[in-house]
């Protein structure tokens, strides 16, 4: 217990100060009050010397040799969606009821015919979506 509240320590003092700007920070705006307690974070995070380095050389703090995938595997009627952003939807017909992105799940029910006896799990693995293109796509790294 008393090695997670030593290393905890810094981020208590770091809470205790954005508390006290937030209440000096009451009666501006909330983007104003973002910004001035951002500033605090900033200049008051205490980080260790080997942080300090790869954060001026700008090295990856982490890394990965595996991606991840969020595939939904809720019911039906319990799945989120998100909504299309506002520049698209402004630009639709006003009778268009079409206002959710499309997911994974979408994606698999319209695949091509040269891939309808995959399963959703090999589906999700093998093919990416590029956004930029909106082109479903295999990654390079399993091509054959």
């Amino acid at each position: 217990m008393y090695v997670a509240s030593y290393l905890s320590q810094p981020e208590k003092t770091l809470g205790d100060l954005l508390k006290s700007v937030s209440k000096t920070c009451e009666p501006l705006g909330a983007k104003t009050k973002m910004q001035k307690v951002a500033k605090k974070i900033i200049s008051h995070k205490e980080m260790s010397a080997q942080e300090a380095v790869y954060r001026l050389l700008s090295l990856p703090l982490s890394k990965s040799s595996r991606q991840v995938m969020f595939v939904p595997s809720n019911l039906p009627e319990n799945r989120t969606y998100l909504l299309k952003p506002l520049k698209v939807i402004q630009t639709m017909e006003d009778d268009d009821e079409d206002l959710v992105l499309k997911g994974v799940i979408d994606r698999y029910i319209r695949r091509q015919t040269s891939v309808k006896d995959m399963c959703f799990a090999d589906f999700c693995s093998n093919y990416k979506y590029d956004y930029r293109k909106n082109l479903l796509t295999k990654p390079k790294s399993t091509l054959t």
